[in-house]
């Protein structure tokens, strides 16, 4: 029976040893300089009051902070029995920043507003950010981990008590009806004198409103005999559109060239619309799907030119390039083709 009980302790002690070998130690944290500050200047207010708050974060020089920390980041009141307030009666928002951004930093702000639904005393739970220190690393007693792999640490912000009053402080008294001692005492007029006034009030407001209507009436046929009718036409448009469109073609020196592109998209559009008679509808989209409404207007080698230009314009729009290589050349090369399109319908657009 005795030598039964000492080999079960040897079985639990070669256990015990074995187990224990495997332990994962993990080395402290030797980095200086760390620390995340809560700061909120009001400490207190009313139900519904903003409360504004800035989170202050400095890391170690060598620390990278994990940007999904920063993410998933919140502030959470504690009531006084240290459970969590219901979010119902709590709401906090941050000014918008980013998050990916601002982990690559060692030292930034985050600044927010916070607003209580419920009168109390609650404290701020800490908020924790995860870190890794590239020189510090995680150890175990088996040889198969890496010692320099870098590791993972916390920040943790301080405790702040913030005291939420209701509506209506206790220490004043309930609001109570005034009612006046004596009885009201009424002042009585002249009912006939009274009606009377207001009768010639009506007359002259009504005398008034007819003598303005007759004058702007008079005024707005004196000004239309003088002035002729003029009808927006297209005939009337094209000729202020083609202007426009050859003036922002021949302009070679352009600060911005994807904005002086967009420009010279929208009179291109209009002017090809006026003179094609195409439906307003088809001026949207893309310039090389517009362009797909002038085949059938177009000759083949005109329209094949005019689907590459656009294609340039549309690119250079997209990407928001100041300052395009090639746009000499592809103002030059709008330019001849609208040459072309003029001598093409007679000539009359002075391309």
């Amino acid at each position: 029976m005795n030598k039964f009980i000492k080999i079960i302790l040897l079985a639990l002690l070669f256990s015990i040893i074995k187990g224990s070998s495997g332990t994962l130690k993990v080395k402290a944290n030797t980095g200086t300089g760390g620390r995340i500050e809560l700061v909120c200047p009001v400490k207190g207010g009313r139900i519904g009051d903003p409360l504004a708050f800035t989170l202050r974060i400095k890391l170690p020089a060598t620390a990278l902070l994990e940007p999904s920390s920063l993410s998933s980041m919140e502030i959470r009141p504690l009531k006084n029995n240290g459970l969590s307030l219901q979010k119902n009666f709590f709401s906090c928002t941050f000014t918008p920043f980013d998050h990916i951004e601002f982990a690559s930093r060692k030292s930034f702000e985050i600044h927010g507003v916070m607003r209580f639904y419920v009168p109390g005393d609650f404290q701020l739970a800490p908020i924790s950010l995860l870190y890794r220190q590239p020189e510090s690393g995680i150890t175990t007693d088996n040889q198969d981990n890496d010692p320099n792999e870098p590791k993972v640490s916390t920040l943790t912000s301080n405790r702040i008590k913030i005291h939420i009053a209701s509506l209506q402080p206790g220490g004043q008294p309930a609001p109570t009806l005034i009612i006046p001692d004596k009885e009201p005492r009424f002042i009585t007029a002249d009912l006939k004198q009274s009606q009377t006034r207001q009768q010639l009030y009506c007359l002259a407001l009504t005398l008034s409103l007819m003598l303005t209507l007759f004058f702007a009436a008079s005024c707005y046929r004196r000004r239309k005999k003088e002035l002729p009718d003029k009808i927006e036409t297209p005939d009337r448009l094209i000729p202020d559109i083609t202007a426009a469109l050859r003036d922002a073609v021949k302009l070679k020196e352009v600060e911005n060239h994807w904005r002086h592109l967009v420009e010279i998209d929208h009179l291109l559009r209009r002017f090809l619309l006026l003179q094609e008679n195409l439906p307003d509808t088809a001026i949207g989209g893309r310039g090389t799907a517009f362009s797909e409404h002038l085949t059938s207007c177009l000759n083949p080698q005109m329209a094949a030119r005019l689907q590459q230009i656009w294609s340039e314009i549309d690119r250079t729009v997209a990407l928001e390039i100041e300052k395009y290589q090639d746009f000499p050349k592809l103002r030059r090369d709008l330019q001849l083709w609208l040459k072309e399109y003029s001598k093409s319908t007679g000539g009359r657009h002075g391309f």
